[in-house]
């Protein structure tokens, strides 16, 4: 129920969500047996068996790990709005104090743009042109995060997440707040994401895949 999480809304956000980002009412074929595997074992399964039927039931299943994460980040978008600037004023506060070259209509705009960004429609026509494969074995990718511009990391993140890898942040001291508090609300609404998102403070000695470094 999205109303506990961001401080707003109604009982009805989340079927809401669930309804936009529902493309088809096909049935799939999902046997027991194999929904007690893992996503690698899953793929296996699919290859030593040459089963059309199981595999097709794969494909939808991997695809479908993919739509649920689109649908936290457009819960997140339905999220932001003025009931949650107002539940969240100390902290924006707290972030202007910590960072003077913030103010508070810049971060305002911030939010508002990745709320336009988060819109379903948006997320998918980003999404469209890639040709992305659901990741079974994903990689862990380093996110270095700058602090210039109010949560101008965030696009990292989503990026990281929708592509099905698993990032390790190191947050802006200039941006600390802001993309802590975003990114405690994605763990509120799917908190799965609790054990994909590492946070580290200092780079040397991590053990990552790939690093994404902005500033």
């Amino acid at each position: 129920m999205i109303v506990s999480m961001c401080g707003g809304g109604d009982d009805s956000t989340s079927a809401l969500v669930d309804e936009a980002t529902t493309t088809s009412s096909t049935t799939t074929f999902a046997p027991s047996k194999v929904e007690v595997f893992n996503e690698a074992e899953l793929v296996g399964f699919s290859i030593s068996y040459k089963d059309n039927q199981i595999k097709e039931a794969i494909t939808n299943w991997l695809l479908n790990a993919r739509e649920e994460r689109i649908k936290v980040f457009v819960k997140l978008g339905i999220c932001i709005g003025e009931s949650f600037l107002a539940k969240n004023s100390d902290k924006i506060n707290q972030s202007i104090a910590e960072n003077p070259w913030f103010t508070k209509k810049n971060i305002e705009n911030a939010l508002f743009a990745l709320k336009d960004m988060l819109e379903l429609d948006m997320l998918e026509s980003w999404i469209k042109p890639y040709s992305m494969q659901e990741q079974v074995n994903p990689k862990r990718v380093l996110i270095i995060m700058a602090g210039n511009i109010p949560l101008v990391g965030f696009h990292d993140l989503l990026s990281v997440i929708i592509s099905g890898h698993k990032p390790i942040v190191k947050l802006s001291s200039n941006d600390r707040i802001l993309m802590s508090l975003l990114i405690e609300v994605l763990i509120t609404i799917s908190p799965s994401l609790k054990n994909d998102i590492q946070f580290i403070d200092k780079v040397k000695n991590k053990k990552f895949d790939a690093v994404i470094s902005t500033g």
